[in-house]
């Protein structure tokens, strides 16, 4: 089988799902040369596997960051519960399976987005830089955030501080320490709200970071040409302001918009991700202004001269990625999709979709019966194969395991199989 095999549209399972089909995969799958690969390891080897007669099953190891959010809780307990003869009991994920905080089956599911990892290490700062916790403390106080990206990347440091905290002070302070090119990061859905369209479309955007700038604004009534301090101030606060309209602002202006990914820094490493994740992160309105510090000739302050800055301003230095990292262990990075009763040869499940917001790959849990309480319940954490769940290959013993899986649990009449897609 050649070893580029892969499977296309992605969201062919959740559609199905959604129109409450049953999902018979050997009918509804397009296999085309490009998306993910959809293959286990073993299957592209250039030797056959034959089975053995009693097939030992085992937890697959998973490392992807889509997977991760749905399978944190199988991974931290090693909850391959179908792993040898006989069901090995282990609390399930089933906090995973509802959203927006509904109880399912009785088990109720924190309501807060900040349910990520609780358990995961608890990492350090590096010399010089601050806990995340302090600087999304400062942004609720009002306060600037000295915010610097990897030195692969920019390399540089933005003065980041919530809009709807900005003051005709602040903003002087801001220009007087920076290149002058005030930016404000909003959400996709704020940009939109208001009126504010990329200046050039996607595939037209020549920027080294591919930074999403909109057309440039001002705030049509109460400033003078729009570049003083107080004018700007007041631009990027009414951009910070949910009762602002697009008739608010006059186009091009003096402050750049830019529009964020929708899952933050987890999606893009940049300044403006960060500056409307710390503004969200402190409950306040996911707008945050930012703008590059600069020495006084003009070049960039890398971090070593960034330290000083901090030091001698006052300013707490934190990078983005220790934001990421806190990102991961506290956001809920999924989100549920669809639902749908799937009959099968084993038996019958509830079908659910769950999405990633970290790279949009589907995945699926597969669940029977009533999970009640969320103890002792049979679980199965299986990794997509293609070649071995569908077509049967000889060369893994992918397809068995999910098979054995999907027995054991309707023997059982309660148990969840948690299927990760993507490789």
């Amino acid at each position: 089988m050649a070893a580029h095999l892969n499977l296309s549209n992605r969201s062919l399972v959740s559609n199905s799902i959604s129109n409450g089909l049953d999902t018979s995969y050997n009918t509804r799958h397009n296999v085309q040369t490009q998306a993910q690969q959809a293959y286990c390891r073993t299957c592209t080897s250039s030797e056959t596997l034959v089975l053995p007669s009693s097939t030992s099953y085992r937890q697959k190891s998973h490392s992807r960051r889509g997977a991760a959010a749905l399978a944190s809780q199988v991974r931290k307990q090693q909850a391959s519960s179908v792993s040898r003869p006989g069901p090995t009991r282990r609390k399930s994920i089933c906090h995973a399976y509802s959203d927006n905080g509904e109880s399912k089956n009785g088990v109720e599911v924190p309501t807060s987005a900040e349910n990520g990892f609780p358990n995961a290490p608890e990492t350090s700062p590096a010399p010089g830089f601050a806990k995340i916790e302090d600087a999304i403390e400062e942004i609720r106080k009002g306060r600037f955030v000295l915010v610097v990206d990897d030195e692969d990347r920019e390399n540089e440091g933005d003065l980041i501080i919530a809009a709807e905290s900005m003051t005709p002070e602040k903003m002087a302070f801001m220009v007087n320490h920076t290149s002058g090119v005030i930016c404000a990061g909003l959400t996709p859905t704020r940009a939109k709200e208001l009126n504010l369209p990329l200046m050039v479309p996607p595939d037209l955007n020549e920027d080294r970071m591919t930074t999403a700038y909109t057309i440039t604004c001002d705030a049509k009534d109460g400033i003078s040409t729009g570049i003083s301090a107080a004018d700007r101030t007041l631009t990027v606060k009414l951009l910070a302001d949910a009762q602002t309209e697009p008739s608010d602002f006059r186009r091009p202006g003096h402050v750049f918009p830019l529009i964020a990914r929708e899952a933050g820094v987890l999606e893009r490493t940049g300044h403006t991700e960060a500056a409307v994740d710390l503004s969200r992160l402190a409950g306040m309105s996911p707008c945050g202004v930012l703008s590059e510090v600069v020495n006084r000739d003009g070049s960039m302050q890398r971090t070593p001269e960034l330290k000083e800055f901090a030091k001698e301003h006052g300013l707490l230095l934190i990078s983005i990625a220790d934001l990421v990292a806190y990102r991961k262990k506290h956001s809920n990075l999924i989100k549920r999709t669809a639902k749908a009763h799937l009959p099968t040869e084993f038996g019958d499940f509830s079908m659910i979709c769950y999405e990633s917001l970290l790279d949009g790959e589907e995945h699926v849990a597969l669940v029977k019966g009533e999970i009640g309480d969320g103890e002792g319940v049979l679980s199965r954490l299986h990794s997509e194969c293609l070649t071995g769940d569908i077509f049967h290959s000889q060369r893994c013993d992918c397809g068995p395991q999910l098979q054995l899986a999907m027995k054991k649990l309707e023997r059982e009449g309660r148990g969840v199989i948690v299927y990760l897609r993507g490789h």
